[in-house]
């Protein structure tokens, strides 16, 4: 059994949490869940030993961890899979599985099951990690983490994974626990799976703490935001005659028109390209050397923002300077945008307080609301924004819809890649761009007029913690 004792959970003098005690029994799955911002992942960190804080104590089958260094919770069994991919970008795929079976030696069910989970992924095993997409290093990590140990911490595991791997990746969860593994997991959207876990625990958060993303003004009625004056009236105009990454053909003769006040949606499996596309978009290098490209566009410097997956923030400054970048050039913008920020960060639930914090100590969640709010008021008419609600909490998701609708609405038009089956669905079917590893994107695509369900998300029934 995993034990995670807390007696305070605190980081640069700001408390997070009261005392908390939470045990995941072997051979079960576990789900914290909690509003962004919270201190899921920093409790996750600092029981892999990755960060090493005070107030935290963790015991296996009823020993104690006395040494908080990750190489010893490490060799204690504990695995992490981390929110951004951390594995070397020069190895290769087939090395990482080797490595993970030596130490493992799960049996060949479990070969099998990795061998489906990464097909569906698009994951071949000769593949660098570098050339891989977001998504598919995720798999990988998500593979690496299930295949030796006895205690896993899985941090969303399912973020950048399209719909069709899921299920192949709740069987590799579901299969590291049949083992004897004690899995926690935090997912933000767990309510589309309950049957995955056999408990679930809210995070309380201490009385004492600065009242931050708790949902009391998520969902409000979004106020209306005059900056049209930062729009511009032309259809920006794309064509990529050629896009491959290696040997394979990504797009081609694809004409994309994008009139002011519209979203073009651009869908498909994990690895076909789509990041790749939203780059060669935005006219920004790519990352990997294999991407070659032939395109035309009619869009002026400095109307483009492009906003990655996951979302970047600079980590030695302030959440408050992150956003005056993005507010305006050099950070010189009019006192009342910042206001217009500073109301779309309460509607989205988070507290404008902790933007004086450096920006490596906000969540992931955090950072990506931040990222947001930075890009619909950004100088730029042209958004193109890659997976942009994918690290927030359910109950934001909607307020973040209206606010991307809102904007939309002052003759901003947005290019979108996502997963997400309601977000496509929004747009009609000449607006949707699909990549398809069989095929090359080719064609017309034409924005449209974005109209997303706003509905909430079901809650799922849970067991709190107790402070």
């Amino acid at each position: 059994m995993l034990c995670i004792t807390i007696d305070h959970l605190k980081i640069r003098g700001h408390l997070l949490s009261g005392r908390m005690n939470l045990a995941v029994p072997f051979g079960r799955i576990h789900l914290l869940r909690g509003p962004n911002g919270c201190g899921k992942s920093l409790l996750l960190d600092t029981t892999c030993g990755v960060i090493s804080l005070p107030g935290i104590n963790v015991a296996i089958s009823g020993r104690r961890l006395r040494c908080t260094t990750a190489f010893n919770r490490w060799r204690a069994g504990i695995r992490r899979m981390f929110q951004t991919p951390m594995l070397p970008p020069m190895v290769d795929v087939v090395d990482v599985l080797a490595r993970a079976n030596q130490d493992g030696n799960p049996g060949t069910s479990w070969v099998h099951q990795v061998e489906e989970f990464l097909d569906a992924c698009g994951v071949r095993n000769g593949s660098a990690i570098g050339a891989l997409s977001f998504g598919q290093r995720r798999a990988v990590d998500l593979v690496y983490s299930l295949a030796s140990g006895t205690c896993h911490l899985l941090d969303e595991p399912f973020a950048g994974m399209r719909s069709q791997a899921v299920p192949f990746a709740v069987a590799l969860i579901q299969s590291a626990a049949a083992r004897g593994g004690s899995v926690l997991v935090v997912d933000h959207a767990a309510e589309s799976r309950p049957d995955l876990f056999d408990a679930c625990h809210d995070w309380i958060s201490s009385t004492t703490v600065d009242e931050f993303a708790d949902g009391r003004e998520t969902g409000a009625i979004l106020p209306c935001f005059d900056i049209a004056h930062r729009s511009h009236n032309n259809t920006t105009r794309w064509v990529i005659k050629h896009l491959s990454i290696g040997e394979k053909l990504v797009a081609s003769e694809l004409e994309i028109l994008l009139p002011p006040s519209t979203v073009i949606v651009c869908e498909g499996g994990n690895g076909t390209g789509k990041s790749t596309l939203l780059r060669t978009l935005a006219g920004v290098p790519h990352p990997w050397p294999g991407v070659s490209e032939v395109r035309h566009s009619n869009m002026e410097a400095g109307t483009v923002l492009l906003s990655p997956q996951p979302p970047k923030l600079i980590d030695d400054i302030s959440g408050a300077d992150n956003l005056g970048f993005m507010l305006g050039r050099f950070g010189k913008y009019p006192r009342s945008l910042l206001t217009d920020a500073h109301q779309m960060l309460r509607c989205l639930g988070f507290d404008v307080r902790r933007l004086r914090r450096q920006a490596e100590v906000l969540s992931g969640g955090e950072s990506a609301i931040v990222a947001l709010v930075g890009a619909v008021l950004s100088p730029c008419p042209i958004l193109l924004l890659d997976e942009p609600f994918e690290s927030f909490a359910p109950a934001v998701v909607p307020t973040a819809l209206r606010l991307l609708e809102r904007i939309l609405a002052t003759g901003k038009a947005v290019v979108i890649v996502t997963h997400d089956p309601a977000t496509i669905d929004a747009v009609e079917p000449a607006s949707l761009v699909t990549l398809s590893s069989l095929r090359p994107a080719t064609g017309r695509v034409i924005g449209t007029v974005w109209r997303p369900r706003l509905t909430p998300p079901a809650a799922v029934e849970g067991r709190a913690l107790r402070t």
